[in-house]
C-alpha cells in the first residue's frame, strides 16, 4: 500500500510526456508589494526597545521603485530608528533614503558621528531598483541592482541607538525622529517590495543570489523579512522566527496611512530550483522482473551540503515515501531506495495504466528537493516502464 507522507524537504515527481504531452510546472504568479503615496503612507515595524536591529555588522536591502523625479522630494525607503544630525548629541540609528538630489544616502551614527554614504547612481522615476546598505567593521558599501555602487571607510563600534533624536521608531517609507514633525516626513513615493534585514555583513556573490531569489526566512542572519505577499489586510508579516511584524498606517484598521496593496514589478524570480543530476535504477522497470527496490541517485554541486538533506521526507510521486537514504558527502551525492511494489503501483495509478493488459511507456522522472538552508533543486532523468511487452533488440 502507499504510504503517505508530507513533502518538507525533497519529493520525486513523475510525469509521463511521450503518452499524454503533460508536463507538471509551477505557475510564477507575480507578487504582492506596497505602494507609497508620497504623502503620509508608510509601515511601521516594532519600535527598537528593546533593541532588535543589529548594531554591529548588517545587511539591509529592498526593491524599490520611484513614482517621481528626484529632485522633487526625499523618499525614505528605509527609517532603521535612524536620525542623522549636526548636532553629534542627536545621531542614532541608520536609514536608507533618496535624497534631494536623487543620490540614494545610507547613513549610520556611530560614537556620535553621522556616516554618510551617498550613491553614485542617481536613481529615475518609473524603474525598479534593488538597493542594499552593508556595513562590514570599518567599511560602509552600497550596492544597485547587484554592483558595488560605493563605499567609504567608517568608524568602528556599535550603531548609537540612544540620543536626542531617538524615538525607537522602524519605519518602511518614512522617517521620524523626537521631536520631528508630526505624523514623520521624506514619505515615499513609490512601491518597495522583499524588504530585508541581516545581522552579518554579505558578499557581493550572495547580494547578487538574494537579488532575483525569494527568502524562506530561515537564512543564516535574516532577522528581518517582508515580501509583502499578504495583498491584503493591515499586517506585514515578518517571515522570520523573530516576528517583527509591520503594521499598514497609524491604526489596527484601514485609515489614510495605508500604503495600497500591489502587483509587484520587481524581477524576483519564481523559488525556481537549482538544476541537479539524478539517476534511477533500473533502467527499465518490468511488472514482472524481480527486485525489491528502485533507487535514486541525487547529485548536488560542490557548493551545497548534502548533508543538510530532510532524509525522512524524501518522496516519490508525491506518494512513496523513501525507505533508506544514504550520504555520500566525498561524492556530493545521495541515494534513496524506494519500495519497488509501491513504485510500480505509483507508476499504474498516475498514468492510468492497466495492469492486466501490455504497455511500454517512457516517463520522465523529475526530482525536486530542499535542504535544510531553503536551497530547493531539481532533475530529471528518463526510465521505460513496462509489462507484457518484450523488448527489441538493437538493429530490429
Amino acid at each position: 500500500m502507499l504510504k503517505n507522507s508530507l513533502i518538507t524537504a525533497l519529493s520525486i515527481l513523475i510525469v509521463t510526456s511521450i503518452i499524454s504531452g503533460n508536463v507538471f510546472a509551477a505557475d510564477c504568479p507575480p507578487g504582492q508589494a506596497l505602494n507609497f503615496d508620497g504623502t503620509n503612507d508608510y509601515v511601521a515595524l516594532p519600535d527598537n526597545d528593546p533593541i532588535w536591529l543589529p548594531q554591529n555588522n548588517f545587511t539591509a536591502s529592498a526593491w524599490v521603485y520611484f513614482d517621481r523625479d528626484p529632485g522633487v522630494a526625499w523618499d525614505q525607503i528605509l527609517d532603521l530608528n535612524g536620525s542623522p544630525s549636526q548636532h553629534s548629541t542627536n545621531r542614532v540609528g541608520y536609514g536608507l533614503q533618496r535624497i534631494m538630489a536623487g543620490n540614494i544616502r545610507f547613513h549610520m551614527a556611530i560614537n556620535n558621528s553621522d556616516e554618510l554614504l551617498l550613491s553614485n547612481l542617481i536613481p529615475a522615476k518609473g524603474t525598479w531598483y534593488h538597493i542594499v546598505a552593508v556595513r562590514n567593521g570599518t567599511t560602509q558599501e552600497l550596492y544597485i541592482d547587484g554592483t558595488l555602487d560605493n563605499s567609504r571607510t567608517c568608524l568602528a563600534g556599535p550603531i548609537d541607538f540612544v540620543g536626542g533624536y531617538d524615538d525607537n521608531k522602524v519605519n518602511i517609507g518614512r522617517w521620524t525622529r523626537a521631536g520631528g514633525v508630526a505624523g514623520g516626513n521624506y514619505f515615499l513615493d513609490g512601491t518597495i517590495d522583499d524588504v530585508r534585514i541581516y545581522n552579518r555583513t554579505l558578499t557581493a556573490s550572495e547580494i547578487s543570489t538574494i537579488m532575483y531569489t525569494p527568502a524562506n526566512g530561515t537564512e543564516p542572519g535574516l532577522v528581518g523579512y517582508w515580501n509583502f505577499d499578504e495583498g491584503a489586510g493591515q499586517i506585514a508579516h515578518d517571515l522570520t522566527a523573530n516576528a517583527n511584524h509591520g503594521q499598514l498606517g497609524s491604526t489596527p484598521t484601514s485609515d489614510s496611512h495605508d500604503p495600497a496593496w500591489a502587483i509587484s514589478g520587481a524581477p524576483l524570480e519564481c523559488d525556481e530550483p537549482l538544476e541537479v543530476n539524478i539517476s534511477i535504477e533500473p533502467r527499465t522497470l518490468n511488472i514482472q522482473s524481480n527486485g525489491t527496490w528502485i533507487t535514486c541517485q541525487i547529485k548536488l554541486p560542490d557548493d551545497y551540503d548534502v548533508t543538510d538533506v530532510d532524509n525522512d521526507s524524501i518522496l516519490l510521486a508525491d506518494l512513496v515515501p523513501a525507505h533508506d537514504t544514504q550520504i555520500n558527502p566525498g561524492q556530493q551525492q545521495i541515494t534513496a531506495k524506494f519500495d519497488r511494489q509501491d513504485v510500480i503501483d505509483a507508476l499504474i495509478l498516475m498514468e492510468n495504466l492497466d495492469p492486466n493488459g501490455g504497455f511500454s511507456v517512457f516517463v520522465d522522472v523529475e526530482v525536486t528537493g530542499q535542504l535544510n538552508d531553503g536551497t530547493k533543486f531539481k532533475g530529471t532523468d528518463n526510465i521505460r516502464f513496462m509489462h507484457n511487452v518484450k523488448p527489441k533488440k538493437h538493429g530490429n
